[in-house]
């Protein structure tokens, strides 16, 4: 995307903001100052990127038709680009088609989502990532029912601390440190 009239602390204090967002996942993957303007205002190239594929912001690749899981990506996603977008000054404007539009946008406008998939299998760019809230309460639930499952089977048990203090007790009798005859 490309920043107009941003300065380098105004775009480093945006990304802080978006990394409080999406927890210190995102990073700069290309941020230089190009040129600039006649007007004396600064034009900066910036792309983002999440440092883990498997952290928040992450963006994923196009579905396939055969069912396969879609890939996770390093590329940020559509909320952190919005996100990062609305965090620079009011002053600044943006050029991005990852924002949504091809035309400048200013911080504060509205993010229009975009048609990027094809005509067989049409998708918009804000469901290429889990941060929509079907996919969030989708991957809730199948990772509830995983630990119920795993519950049901035994794996999970919750002990308190009394349970605890018991099957350590235990322990030490089963190695002789602990007596059930009391020793003088």
């Amino acid at each position: 995307m490309q920043i107009i009239g941003a300065q380098q602390q105004e775009i480093d204090t945006a990304l802080a903001a978006v990394n409080q967002i999406f927890g210190g996942n995102v990073e700069f993957n290309r941020y230089e100052q190009t040129h600039t303007r006649r007007d004396g205002r600064p034009v900066w190239q910036v792309t983002l990127r999440v440092t883990s594929s498997r952290g928040p912001g992450h963006r994923l690749g196009f579905p396939h038709f055969h069912g396969h899981a879609q890939h996770r990506l390093t590329a940020a996603c559509w909320h952190v680009y919005g996100s990062f977008i609305d965090a620079l000054p009011s002053r600044t404007v943006v050029r991005s088609s990852l924002a949504g539009r091809q035309h400048p946008i200013m911080p504060g406008d509205a993010w229009q989502d975009q048609q990027v998939g094809s005509r067989a299998l049409p998708v918009m760019l804000s469901q290429l990532c889990e941060c929509s809230p079907d996919r969030r309460d989708a991957d809730l639930r199948a990772k509830w029912e995983a630990l119920r499952q795993r519950y049901l089977a035994g794996d999970l048990t919750e002990d308190t601390e009394e349970q605890r203090r018991l099957v350590f007790a235990r322990w030490l009798v089963e190695h002789g440190i602990l007596s059930e005859t009391p020793t003088r």
